[in-house]
């Protein structure tokens, strides 16, 4: 009988289902080819058709939105809990608390608010954002009926709103107010601050361009706006469609035939994958000769067809064709995460990684269900002699087994290398127990691809071992054999480092020693001895496959870090600033405002010495509330000068500060030279340029010049430079405050500074105390310009880039960039550890729980299978442990979360200490102290105590260091309703509240400045 292949899949099933889906892919093209066509004659009808059915979404859902609205502003107002909140006021003379605590229970959804109004109306507690009063308090049915409208808080917000009245019965008490934004604008845009606006929602979700026009007074055209009404008929709004051109709507109708194609592809794929996989599975166990049924011809077809799909899958781009913008799936395959050229794309995201590693570890499952097959196979075929020398023999197993060693140990840490290399996300933050979901994702990836590496390896090594017909467990001399293997072993480990520089030796060893082990204790034996789906036989091999792994994810981060430190050393010195070209824009750009032309024409009337003393309090005022003074470690100066050159009015924080006449000289100089430079840049708008010091040419300055602002015969002149060290009471430069971009942060983890002659002129972070260099580093620098050192300062240890730049300036001296970043101690690389073991058991965790079901079904059809106490101890013990390590990690963590919370809250009640006794210091005789806060200013107090700091009157907020934060709404000017609760009801004297900054999340704290009657 003629020997029956394994591919021999196409039955009558198979080939209807195959044939099926490709006539479904070539209707596919075919009808999308002809629809493609037809809408060039149909393009007209087709897009009023579209318009008309993307208002009626818009209305519906609008509709919808308000509905929602109504029915939870019903259940807020009919709450027992603030009726009688509001009977308790009135027995209790106009008494809030019972009102606040009542509306502090109510739960608001995101971009939400409410409030609660008597019915004067006055308000008397409120929860989320801050809206002002709408016109649905002039309404003829306020405080009667329900009323829905809309209200806009300046340029920056938009709410949809609901008004509904507080009844006792027929008595009217009051009224409450529920709304929900629908248009929020932010200042800048970053990883935190984002806008949010139904006109970008809708845009995206129908493919083409919607706009909205909230509120009733408009400056549009008519034409092509749809009005937008509630469902009682008030008008909230209008709407724009411009649906697509007739080119765009051709190739979007092209591309979603192409996705459909696409789904049709990748079904056919896997349909055949599947056939071949069942196929050889079922072959390998057959009861009667299996052997005789598997050709190596044949398993190597299976590797290519696999293969195959797994390049076709890249290069029809599936699933990521399907998962972009706001898709549920659309980060793993967002290449600003991972973006890697590393295997032919199989790299270029974290979902193509996953994927790749499925793909893998499919092969490496139907490998190890046929290596049995194989084994013989290899026996049959290749007929070694067992009678050669058990030395040559041992020799060419060796050898063999180093060749394998040496490939996996390439193509693991090269696919673990590229992930971290060529990825954007920390692998190693200290963000929790859990890792977030794409580092997960990418842990578990790397996971498989390890697994299947050793496993691969270690069935090779197990045919290896038979097919050389190499009987163990009788040799003699073991000893003598294990040492020779050992050397031989570290003898190739270090040729290999030496041949193959980018892989570390420490990895060749340790996979030599895994594929051993894997080869020796198979992690899969039969089901009728032990089952296979048990936790005796996952929880070690997560374990094995977390320490083979991990070391390779560390040392690449190092390598990782070890270039950024280089690249740190580099363009300290070369690289601009530009958190400080921002904020140098930010004051150019209020020079230019209507406010500042208004208050500088006010002056011209006034005598020159007057004048002068208020321009300098304008230059100054200009400054404020800007990111210009977070600038700790710049001399910042501003001055403004007549078209002529002549000084008229400057602000400087320098420390040290010549006679006016001095630097009015210096100033008109410097106009000059930066007058020349703005007429070759164009003069016009504004101009920001670095330049070296003025006194050091190895330091750098930058300036900002800016003439004819609002039309006023006035040139701004702002300039920044560095100085040798930070002052310890300045506010940070905030992150959150910048777009996107403006923020270095690839250098946030290191402290750099630069030694000249070996002293200290600037630093950055606090790593480097000491004001002078090492005689020692300078003499190994001479020798070597790039030294790197492991450093112990104060019982922490350091990783130490010295590197000896060479000046262009003549006798200018050595200097010397150190870059410092901190290690990590045994108990960091636990937890790191802990948290890849922990993505595995994840992994792992659906492949039990399912192999659990079956086999449970299985045993209810055969129960005559035998039951091993062993297998029942290690899964009791195994379960145990899983149990108590993620029981002992989850406490752990919320024992060290609550710890930081708490140091956090500490942190900011000794700061509000050290502001109110601050303010006693400055108090005349018994003055309060927030009686000081009417004669100084909240700047000042903030550069004195080195704080962002808000001043609120009763629950408005009076002043601000940081007014910005008002004026562009990040932070409401109301007091939250938490700390309102706290502070006026609690009796609390302190309160810390958690609140957000867009998507940023941070702690704020509020302490009390009580009057004379307490």
């Amino acid at each position: 009988m003629s020997e029956r292949s394994p591919f021999s899949v196409w039955t009558s099933t198979a080939v209807r289902v195959s044939g099926l889906l490709a006539l479904m892919l070539v209707l596919t093209w075919a009808i999308g080819k002809w629809d493609v066509d037809r809408i060039e004659h149909s393009y007209e009808e087709m897009i009023s058709s579209r318009e008309v059915e993307a208002v009626k979404q818009i209305q519906e859902d609008l509709s919808r939105v308000f509905r929602e609205m109504s029915k939870s502003a019903k259940a807020m107002a009919s709450a027992p809990e603030l009726i009688s909140s509001f009977r308790f006021r009135e027995s209790e003379a106009g008494s809030r608390e019972k009102v606040v605590r009542a509306t502090s229970t109510f739960e608001i959804e995101n971009r939400g608010f409410v409030e609660v109004y008597d019915h004067a109306p006055v308000l008397l507690a409120w929860n989320g954002p801050v809206f002002p009063i709408d016109d649905g308090v002039n309404a003829s049915g306020f405080m009667s009926e329900s009323l829905e409208g809309v209200v806009r808080d300046g340029a920056e917000r938009t709410a949809l709103v609901v008004w509904e009245p507080i009844r006792d019965g027929t008595q009217i008490l009051g009224a409450l107010r529920l709304g929900t934004m629908v248009e929020v604008f932010m200042p800048i845009r970053n990883d935190y601050l984002r806008d949010y606006t139904w006109g970008e929602t809708w845009t995206r979700k129908l493919g083409f361009p919607v706009e909205f026009e909230f509120g009733s007074s408009s400056t549009k055209a008519e034409e092509g706006f749809h009005s937008l009404v509630s469902p009682l008929g008030k008008q909230v709004g209008r709407v724009l469609v411009s649906p697509a051109s007739a080119l765009d709507l051709t190739e979007e109708r092209a591309g979603v035939y192409r996705d459909i194609m696409a789904f049709w592809l990748a079904l056919l794929l896997g349909w055949i994958i599947t056939l071949a996989t069942r196929k050889l599975w079922i072959s390998a166990g057959a009861t009667s000769d299996p052997f005789a049924r598997i050709k190596m011809a044949h398993l190597g077809g299976y590797f290519l067809l696999l293969a195959g799909a797994r390049w076709v899958l890249l290069w029809a781009h599936i699933p990521s064709r399907w998962q972009t913008g706001k898709a549920p799936l659309a980060p793993l395959f967002d290449p600003q995460h991972l973006a890697s050229v590393f295997g032919m794309g199989s790299l270029r995201t974290i979902g193509d990684l996953f994927i790749t590693s499925v793909f893998l570890m499919l092969a490496g499952l139907v490998f190890l269900r046929l290596t049995a097959a194989v084994r013989e196979r290899a026996i049959n075929s290749l007929h070694f002699d067992s009678t050669e020398s058990f030395t040559r023999r041992m020799g060419i197993a060796i050898g063999i087994h180093q060749l394998i060693a040496i490939g996996i140990a390439w193509f693991t840490y090269s696919v673990a290398s590229h992930a971290v290399m060529d990825s954007t996300l920390d692998l190693f933050a200290r963000s929790g127990l859990l890792p977030d979901r794409l580092t997960l994702v990418v842990f578990s990836a790397l996971l498989l691809v390890v697994f299947f590496a050793i496993l691969m390896g270690g069935r090779l090594v197990w045919v290896l071992t038979d097919w050389l017909r190499l009987d163990l467990s009788r040799l003699p001399g073991k000893a003598k054999l294990m040492v020779w293997f050992l050397t031989s072993t570290i003898f190739v480990s270090w040729l290999f480092s030496v041949s193959f520089s980018d892989v570390p030796w420490q990895v060749f060893l340790g996979t030599t020693f895994a594929l051993v082990l894997a080869a020796a204790v198979s992690p899969i034996q039969p089901a009728r001895s032990s089952p296979i789906v048990s936790l005796r036989h996952f929880v070690p091999i997560i374990l094995g496959v977390s320490l083979i792994l991990f070391p390779m994810l560390e040392m690449s981060e190092d390598a990782k870090v070890r270039i950024r430190m280089l690249d740190a050393a580099e363009s300290f010195q070369e690289d601009k600033d530009a958190r400080v070209m921002f904020a140098l824009a930010q004051v150019l750009d209020a020079s230019a405002s209507t406010d500042f032309a208004r208050e500088f024409v006010e002056l011209e009337s006034l005598d020159e010495v007057e004048r002068r003393f208020r321009l300098d309090s304008l230059a100054e005022e200009s400054t404020r509330g800007f990111l210009l003074t977070a600038l700790a470690s710049y001399d910042v100066t501003i001055t403004l000068h007549e078209p002529t050159g002549r000084v008229l009015g400057r602000y400087s924080n320098r420390v040290r500060r010549m006679p006016r006449a001095t630097r009015d000289a210096a100033d008109r100089s410097e106009f000059e030279l930066f007058g020349a430079m703005y007429s070759e840049f164009g003069s016009s708008g504004s101009m920001i340029e670095k330049l070296t010091g003025m006194a050091d040419q190895n330091r750098f300055r930058y300036a900002g010049f800016q003439g004819d602002p609002s039309g006023l015969p006035l040139y701004v002149l702002v300039r920044a430079e560095q100085r040798s060290l930070s002052e310890s009471a300045s506010t940070p430069f905030p992150k959150v405050l910048t777009p996107a971009g403006y923020y270095g942060d690839r250098y946030t983890d290191f402290s750099i500074a630069e030694f000249r002659d070996g002293v200290l002129v600037r630093s950055q972070g606090q790593s480097f105390g000491k004001s002078f260099l090492d005689p020692n580093i300078l003499d190994q620098l001479r020798g070597d310009p790039e030294l790197w050192i492991s450093e112990r300062i104060r019982d922490r240890d350091y990783n130490t880039l010295y590197n000896l730049i060479e000046s262009p300036v003549q006798r200018a001296g050595s200097t010397v960039i150190a870059i410092r970043r901190r290690t990590t101690n045994f108990f960091d690389q636990l937890y790191h550890l802990l948290r890849v073991v922990v993505a595995g058991l994840f992994l792992a965790g659906p492949v039990y729980f399912g192999g659990s079901i079956w086999r449970l079904k299985k045993k209810g059809r055969a129960t005559n299978q035998p039951k091993r106490f062993r297998d029942r101890v290690l899964n009791a013990f195994f379960s145990v442990g899983i149990v108590t390590v993620l029981a002992m990690g989850f406490v752990g963590l919320e024992v060290v979360t609550g710890e930081t919370d708490r140091a956090i809250e500490s942190w900011l009640k000794q700061h509000l200490e050290r502001v109110e006794e601050t303010l006693l210091l400055e108090a005349k005789g018994e003055e309060l102290p927030y009686r000081v806060l009417d004669r100084i200013s909240v700047d000042s107090l903030s550069a004195h105590v080195g704080l962002d700091l808000i001043v609120y009157h009763f629950t408005e907020v009076d002043q601000a260091s940081r007014p910005e934060l008002i004026r562009d709404r990040l932070i409401e000017k109301r007091l939250p309703l938490a700390a309102y609760e706290a502070l006026f009801f609690d009796g609390f004297k302190f309160v810390s509240v958690d609140e957000e900054l867009g998507s940023f999340a941070y702690t704020a704290g509020y302490r009390s400045l009580t009057d004379e009657r307490g």
